[in-house]
C-alpha cells in the first residue's frame, strides 16, 4: 500500500538542512555585520571636533566628513578604524579627497587647506603620478554662461595659498593648480619651487591676475608668468 504523501529520502533531507542552516547563518552575519556598522557610524558621530558627519544608507558609509580643525593625527587614527569598510567619498573641512588616496600622503595637505571655502569652485587633493595636487576645480559652465578665465582661477588659488601662507605648508604638496571641468592644467599651475617662496608667489600671482590674461598662468621658480 502506498502512501499518499511526499516522503523526502535521506540525501533529500540533508540538502535541505544544509540550505537551511547556510541561510540562517547567511542571516545571523548580516544582522552581526549591520550591527558592527552602526556600531562603528555610532562611535564616529560621538568624534565631536574631527568627524562632522558620516551619511550612511543600505550599502553602507557614503560618506565621512572630517571638521576643518582636525588634525592630521586625529584624521589617521578614525581612517585606521575604517580600514575593513568601503567609504564612497572622504571631505576634509571643504576640501575632496579620493578614499583611496587616504593612505598616500594627501592629508596634510587637504588639512592645510580646510578652512578654505571657495564660492565659485570646488577643492580636491589628489595623486597624479606620485605627486599630490590640490586643485582647484570649476563645475560644468551653464548653457550660456561665461567660462572661467585664467584671472578666475588665480582669485580662488590666491584665496588658498594665503591660506597656506599663514599655516605650515606641507612637505608632500607638489602642485597648486586650477582648472575648468574635465581639464587638468589650462587655468593656473603653481609649482612646488613657487610654493617654498610663497609671499614673493602670492604678490607676483595676484600681479599677473590684474592684467586679466588670456593664457594660463604657471608660476615656478623663475616668478610667474602667462
Amino acid at each position: 500500500m502506498s502512501s499518499s504523501g511526499t516522503r523526502l529520502s535521506g540525501p533529500r533531507i540533508v540538502l535541505v538542512a544544509a540550505v537551511v542552516v547556510i541561510v540562517v547563518a547567511g542571516a545571523l552575519w548580516y544582522r552581526s555585520d549591520t550591527q558592527r556598522l552602526h556600531r562603528l557610524v555610532d562611535d564616529l558621530r560621538d568624534e565631536r571636533g574631527v568627524v562632522s558627519a558620516v551619511v550612511v544608507d543600505d550599502e553602507g558609509i557614503q560618506e565621512v566628513r572630517f571638521t576643518s580643525r582636525a588634525t592630521v593625527s586625529e584624521i589617521d587614527t578614525v581612517w585606521e578604524r575604517l580600514s575593513d569598510v568601503d567609504v564612497d567619498r572622504v571631505a576634509i573641512g571643504d576640501v575632496s579627497v579620493d578614499p583611496y588616496e587616504m593612505d598616500h600622503g594627501v592629508v596634510p595637505a587637504a588639512v592645510a587647506a580646510a578652512g578654505v571655502h571657495l564660492h565659485a569652485a570646488m577643492l580636491e587633493v589628489r595623486e597624479v603620478s606620485d605627486d599630490v595636487w590640490l586643485s582647484v576645480g570649476f563645475g560644468p559652465v551653464p548653457v550660456g554662461a561665461d567660462e572661467p578665465t585664467p584671472r578666475d582661477g588665480a582669485v580662488q588659488v590666491l584665496m588658498v595659498l594665503e591660506e597656506l601662507q599663514d599655516g605650515e605648508l606641507p612637505e608632500d604638496l607638489d602642485l597648486v593648480v586650477a582648472h575648468r571641468a574635465r581639464q587638468q592644467l589650462d587655468l593656473v599651475h603653481v609649482e612646488r619651487a613657487a610654493l617654498e617662496r610663497l609671499p614673493d608667489t602670492i604678490t607676483e600671482l595676484r600681479r599677473i591676475a590684474a592684467t586679466d590674461p588670456e593664457a594660463g598662468i604657471v608660476c615656478d621658480a623663475d616668478g610667474c608668468h602667462s
